[in-house]
């Protein structure tokens, strides 16, 4: 049986580890398993970063640094879809290298990017130490991007972009507090709304990590998927313009000993002898809505976009929740609360849009409504839908 095989992500045609080889027992692909990291649930992942380069580039000639890079398939999709002039392709891995350098040849791409195999962070510091900087970043590791920070924003652009995965999600939700600790130098919250607790942390490490070197990393757009949290940063140099973002870094605070309703306060530390808290964390907003609404207007000529629905569902929800900027609540615990039937988030998001509160299902938890509405009144719309 062949060990690699031809499939289509996008315009791109690659070939990938064949899936029947890598298989668990319930029969469900894993690509850990494969000797080149490639996998089909992060189409979702590379469609957005197509979407986004392509609308926030696509006036000047730009260049891309995928450092864990894998199969290459990202990169070619930005050569091929997005308007990428140029690119560096790098995996620590050989059979990754070999492999990338053929999936360019298979796209005819191989005078438009280079391929290395080194340690990332090497890769990123030697290229910076030549004088190269690039427009578009992207840091998609197994795990924390946090090691690779440093030397992705010492190889980046002034007004560039730079773009971070990070798929260690039980220590940024609170299930391992000392992880999160060591790797983000922050407090995360198990219960609330732990999932946009874990996005704000991230969001808030890269911004501390960035003013370090004197540069503003303003996010643009964040969200939660899957097992992943993903964010987009606008980078600009300037201590002072890095100063004025770190005034954004705060602390998520419940309001209850069960953290149905929480709050974000731009201070940090929280005052002395408060209860339960997380942060530092990134307390504004997580999208630019101009962002989010550039986005919108393109992906109906994006024509090679595998999971479009699902990236307009998500815009939609970012628009209001962006503006909203308030933690979510989870419908379902609160109905527990109450003692009352669960409404569908849709349906409580309704009732409240038609009382004159911005309110929408959550992005980050099918569960979970993010509104404006004060808690009270959630209370009374919820009891209203159970007929109480």
């Amino acid at each position: 049986m062949e060990e690699f095989v031809e499939i289509r992500e996008g315009r791109a045609r690659i070939l990938a580890p064949n899936p029947i080889l890598y298989m668990r027992r319930d029969g469900v692909y894993e690509p850990a398993w494969a000797p080149v990291f490639y996998n089909p649930r992060m189409t979702y992942n590379r469609d957005i970063a197509v979407l986004l380069s392509s609308v926030l580039l696509e006036e000047k000639a730009w260049s891309f640094l995928e450092p864990l890079s894998g199969t290459g398939v990202r990169g070619i999709r930005l050569l091929l879809e997005a308007g990428a002039e140029y690119g560096v392709l790098n995996d620590a891995g050989r059979e990754a290298c070999r492999l990338t350098a053929r999936n360019l040849l298979l796209n005819k791409l191989d005078g438009r990017a280079a391929v290395y195999c080194t340690d990332a962070s090497l890769i990123m510091l030697m290229l910076a130490h030549t004088g190269m900087h690039f427009d578009y970043i992207d840091i998609d590791p197994f795990g924390s991007p946090m090691p690779f920070l440093e030397s992705a924003l010492r190889v980046s652009r002034r007004g560039g972009i730079l773009a971070v995965t990070a798929t260690d999600t039980a220590p940024l939700s609170g299930t391992h507090p000392a992880s999160c600790l060591r790797r983000y130098r922050a407090k995360p919250l198990r219960i609330g709304p732990s999932r946009e607790t874990a996005l704000r942390i991230l969001v808030g490490a890269v911004a501390r990590r960035a003013a370090e070197q004197d540069i503003a990393a303003r996010p643009i757009l964040a969200y939660y998927a899957d097992y992943y949290l993903r964010a987009y940063f606008s980078l600009e140099k300037g201590a002072r313009k890095a100063d004025s973002l770190l005034g954004r870094i705060g602390v998520l605070r419940c309001l209850d000993e069960k953290c149905l309703e929480a709050e974000l306060a731009e201070e940090y530390p929280p005052a002395c002898g408060e209860g339960l808290w997380a942060g530092p964390l990134w307390a504004g907003r997580l999208c630019d809505t101009i962002v989010v609404e550039k986005l919108k207007a393109r992906l109906s000529e994006a024509k090679y976009l595998q999971t479009s629905a699902r990236i307009k569902r998500m815009l939609e929800s970012l628009l209001l929740e962006c503006t909203v900027n308030k933690p979510y609540i989870r419908v379902d615990r609160l109905s527990g609360a109450l003692r009352t039937s669960m409404p569908s988030p849709r349906r409580l998001a309704s009732y409240l849009s038609e009382l004159g509160f911005h309110a929408t299902p959550s992005s980050f938890d099918p569960r979970a409504i993010a509104t404006d509405a004060p808690m009270s009144e959630v209370k009374k719309a919820l009891l209203h839908l159970a007929g109480k």
